[in-house]
């Protein structure tokens, strides 16, 4: 897995292309499951377009919703921010400055249509009909909770695009071998002690 600003300085400038149809390609949504995926080790969320993230977020996330009145709501860093527009397709990126009232930092692909993914530090809340809308902050406690192999397996996922029916198949292995592996080890122990006495 990568931080956050790892993942930034590799894809600055570059188009993402990380799920979807290939007649929708390098989209907002991309660079944020990009950043989901390499970064937060979470499932990517797929078919679906921004303003709808929060919808598929499979409690892996707090759902923070905008209040214009409150200028000490903003996003944190690593924040997924979802502008909300008339289209009922919105825009998405994640944060990667802290908010203040009237700016934050965004990390964004396809703004405008057809770019690449970028850096943007002074991102405004309402940009002519798009209007932040909702911030998933991500539970960092999913992670911290992790076992060092859970970690492990959670990257080799990742690294390997594997999908849900892979991790099944590995952990459906891993509980048929450990029974036996263990009984194979405690039988070559006890020999190794009977031999020592």
């Amino acid at each position: 897995m990568k931080s956050l600003e790892q993942f930034v300085k590799d894809n600055e400038g570059q188009f993402l292309e990380v799920a979807g149809s290939s007649n929708a390609k390098f989209q907002c949504v991309d660079c944020v499951n990009g950043y989901i995926r390499d970064v937060l080790g979470f499932p990517i969320i797929e078919h679906t377009n921004a303003i709808d993230f929060k919808n598929k977020a499979n409690g892996n996330y707090e759902i923070i919703y905008n209040d214009i009145n409150n200028p000490n709501l903003v996003p944190d860093v690593g924040d997924i921010v979802v502008y909300k527009h008339p289209n009922n397709i919105g825009h998405i990126g994640f944060c990667i400055r802290k908010g203040t009232a009237l700016t934050f930092g965004i990390f964004e692909e396809n703004w405008p249509v057809g770019s690449p993914c970028k850096s943007v530090l002074n991102k405004k809340y309402i940009l002519g009909d798009y209007v932040v809308d909702y911030w998933m902050r991500p539970k960092s406690v999913i992670i911290s909770e992790m076992t060092e192999d859970e970690k492990k397996l959670l990257g080799l996922i990742n690294e390997n695009g594997l999908g849900e029916g892979d991790l099944r198949w590995l952990v459906d292995l891993k509980k048929n071998q450990t029974v036996p592996n263990l009984e194979k080890k405690v039988e070559e122990r006890t020999r190794e002690l009977q031999n020592v006495l």
